[in-house]
């Protein structure tokens, strides 16, 4: 099973690219799953939108709400969000998991890397990714979050550059990234 973690700046087209990839693997017969390390933050921050009352489709984030869970959720324990991760990917039969979301280096990072992971760096130039996260629904935005001080600190295993980057563009640097990592 290949394992990928995307990772990046907000904005830098990590979604964009995990769906490109579910579709040239699902073009090649191969079946790919998307697993969040936030999942279980939506899941908290969807049960304080519904006890304040207000509706949340469920993928738009709260980007403010979302890094103070996961804070708080991090001081009871470390490695709750990876360790949960891990316990969701024993239950998935999938030649390919995605993952679109590590921010943490100090915890997640060694530990998907120890679960067999590949970091692919997904990156933009400042002005494209601002502009992206600016058009994005999200309830609440943060241009430069703490959470991703540390980002270049993971070793990447190859990059992809979405600046200007059309579909077509964006799914040939996909199949070049599959057929490195291929068997």
């Amino acid at each position: 099973m290949l394992k990928l973690a995307l990772y990046g700046l907000s904005g830098a087209g990590k979604s964009t690219t995990a769906n490109m990839f579910h579709a040239v693997l699902s073009e090649n017969m191969k079946n790919a799953v998307t697993l969040k390390l936030a999942q279980p933050l939506y899941e908290l921050q969807s049960m304080y939108y519904r006890i304040a009352g207000k509706p949340i489709v469920w993928n738009q984030q709260d980007q403010q709400l979302l890094e103070t869970i996961a804070a708080s959720l991090r001081n009871i324990s470390m490695t709750s969000l990876v360790d949960d991760l891990e316990k969701r990917m024993e239950m998935i039969h999938a030649d390919v998991i995605l993952n679109d979301d590590i921010r943490d280096t100090d915890v997640d990072y060694p530990a998907m890397k120890k679960m067999g992971f590949a970091f692919i760096h997904i990156i933009c130039d400042e002005n494209t990714r601002v502009q992206r996260l600016m058009d994005r629904h999200d309830l609440s935005k943060i241009v430069q979050s703490k959470t991703t001080e540390y980002i270049n600190n993971i070793k990447s295993d190859f990059t992809i550059d979405t600046t200007l980057t059309d579909m077509e563009s964006l799914r040939l640097k996909v199949i070049d990234v599959l057929v490195n990592f291929a068997p």
